[in-house]
């Protein structure tokens, strides 16, 4: 085989080795350099994630901050909201208890002078049935019986007998 003829020539084998060096020279020289920028690489990579999670860390205790912030505003205007519904609420209760009494008072003096009204009206319905009665009476007797009698004492007589 050709390919190892080059065992036996110690020129070719020098050159051979030469070159070994020189491309594994090159290609430490090529690694080391590629592995630190590498290196600078990850490096600058860790630390845009550390300040990326510091950030975060710092983002959320300041939303965790403002939630507090925001649940104790909400706690507070829920207990302005509830005093402002209690408070209209009396109000209206106030106010309700104020009208009913007025509207009770407004229906009992209605009532009184109703009662006024219908007590005057019996009243004058039964004089006016009385004096009626009376009247009848009178005329009845007097053609009935032919007797004329006293007015007077039959009016005294038809109310003594509407009050007993």
């Amino acid at each position: 085989m050709p390919q190892f003829d080059i065992l036996g020539d110690g020129t070719a084998m020098g050159l051979n080795l030469l070159w070994f060096i020189v491309t594994f020279g090159l290609t430490m020289l090529i690694v080391t350099v590629g592995l630190g920028r590498i290196e600078k690489v990850r490096q600058e990579r860790d630390a845009l994630t550390t300040g990326n999670i510091d950030r975060a860390q710092k983002l959320s205790d300041e939303a965790k901050a403002l939630m507090a912030a925001y649940e104790e505003k909400m706690v507070a205007a829920r207990s302005e909201a509830q005093s402002i519904i209690k408070a209209a609420s009396d109000e209206a209760a106030a106010q309700a208890t104020a009208a009913q009494a007025d509207l009770a008072a407004e229906l009992a003096a209605k009532q009184a002078s109703v009662e006024q009204a219908i007590a005057e009206q019996t009243e004058a319905a039964v004089a006016e049935l009385s004096g009626v009665a009376s009247e009848t009476a009178e005329v009845a007797a007097a053609q009935v019986l032919g007797v004329k009698l006293d007015s007077k004492k039959l009016s005294n007589a038809v109310k003594e007998l509407g009050n007993g």
